[in-house]
């Protein structure tokens, strides 16, 4: 066995948070392993303890929410997580992301996201008085999340988005 290095660090787009350049995507972990918890335990705390301390996850993602709950007992300071709620209409999106709390076992989530928002008007909705910003921004201010993010398959939304000022994080699936 070599030196072991430690994992490149950098700066979250504008959440002025320091994380490992390499996370941890929870769907592939959770959607591999959601039938072993034990297993998808281990394998966040040995991220963990190899110096991942980024880990992305989603409402929609098989049953991530909970296992990361139970894995994280403990060492929730040692992460940064975010997650996120695909759900348009105020009151499903109030419901999920109130769901994220409880099936995660914290008061407090690093990123909230607006997940795989795809078309103009989907964003639009969002943002309309009373929809999904409202309350993110409600939650940002009131200190139940630290910070704003926005994820999608289409670089025109997130353009959008980005001009509205409000997104702390754009996330966008790109493979090298």
């Amino acid at each position: 066995g070599g030196e072991s290095r430690a994992l490149e660090r950098r700066r979250l787009g504008r959440t002025g948070l320091e994380v490992s350049c390499l996370g941890l995507g929870a769907m592939g972990v959770i959607s591999h392993y959601h039938s072993d918890p034990r297993t998808a335990h281990r394998l966040v705390h040995r991220a963990l303890d190899l110096g991942i301390d980024f880990i992305d996850t989603a409402a929609s993602y098989f049953d991530s929410e909970e296992i990361l709950g139970q894995a994280l007992r403990g060492r929730w300071g040692d992460v940064t997580v975010a997650t996120k709620s695909n759900m348009r209409s105020p009151r499903r999106f109030g419901q999920e992301f109130e769901q994220s709390f409880q099936r995660m076992r914290t008061d407090h989530i690093h990123i909230y996201q607006l997940h795989h928002v795809q078309y103009p008007h989907e964003l639009e909705r969002l943002m309309a008085p009373g929809g999904a910003c409202d309350m993110l921004q409600k939650a940002r201010d009131d200190g139940r999340i630290g910070h704003i993010g926005i994820t999608s398959h289409h670089p025109g939304v997130l353009t959008d988005a980005l001009q509205t000022g409000l997104f702390d994080t754009v996330q966008f699936p790109f493979n090298p």
